[in-house]
């Protein structure tokens, strides 16, 4: 999946380029949001992150520094907003649909908040 505004290859390849793409087996990744948590401090970063997908089981954020899971035990949901690993460098996600398939999103920055 590529977020572009026209359907063209050079279009395609920009977005590619730019990191605005994932990869899925079905889900789709609507929109993620990285920003400091309320209990960051410049010792202890701490990002929080927002997601939001088509209907999910869980997501999984892996970072370089192991990873959070964010569940609803059992329950479907389309957002949620949970802590990444303090002291993290990256994230990525991975979003598991209802029958087991999968989307991953390309790994962010975490050193630029």
């Amino acid at each position: 999946m590529v977020r572009v505004k026209e359907r063209t290859a050079a279009a395609v390849l920009a977005a590619v380029a730019a990191g605005a793409s994932y990869a899925s087996e079905g889900p789709e990744i609507l929109d993620i949001q990285l920003r400091p948590a309320a209990n960051s401090s410049p010792e202890r970063p701490v990002a929080e992150a927002t997601v939001r997908c088509s209907a999910a089981r869980r997501i999984a954020a892996v970072s370089d520094d192991w990873g959070t899971e964010y569940h609803l035990h059992g329950e479907l949901f389309e957002a949620a907003t949970f802590p990444v690993r303090p002291a993290a460098r990256w994230v990525r996600f991975e979003i598991v649909g209802p029958d087991g398939r999968k989307a991953w999103s390309n790994p962010f920055d975490l050193t630029a908040l």
